[in-house]
């Protein structure tokens, strides 16, 4: 059985995960979100901890509206969950008290309390389509 072949795309990725390319991943990462911006998918965020598995399209729209309510920004131009403590804070509230049920008062004690360690690792990205529209 012939092996297959290692595409340009995944050979490039392979040399990243080994370092290859440490010391350009500033220049990588500004040329992977430029290009991004011209086509039709966009980065997303995605929420994982051990009770709660979110990604930024399974929001609701009454979430979304309540993310804007609060944040006094357009959902889709929030830069995501890390632009800001505040941000995280206020998306981690927003689905303890959806996902979750808990309390508001529960929440709040929920997401004040946990590390920002903890926080950035739970936050994640992916890349999906870009909204229509």
């Amino acid at each position: 059985m012939a092996a297959s072949k290692v595409t340009p795309g995944q050979q490039i990725a392979m040399d990243m995960a080994i370092g290859k390319y440490d010391d350009e991943l500033a220049v990588i990462f500004e040329s992977f979100l430029l290009r991004l911006d011209e086509t039709d998918r966009s980065r997303k965020w995605s929420l994982t901890l051990s009770d709660l598995n979110v990604t930024q399209d399974d929001l609701t729209l009454g979430e979304c509206a309540r993310l804007e309510r609060e944040s006094g920004q357009d959902w889709q131009q929030m830069s995501g969950p890390l632009a800001s403590a505040e941000h995280a804070r206020r998306f981690l509230v927003l689905l303890f008290e959806t996902r979750l049920k808990l309390p508001a008062v529960d929440a709040i004690a929920r997401a004040d309390a946990m590390p920002v360690n903890d926080v950035t690792d739970a936050f994640g990205a992916y890349v999906g389509d870009r909204p229509k529209g």
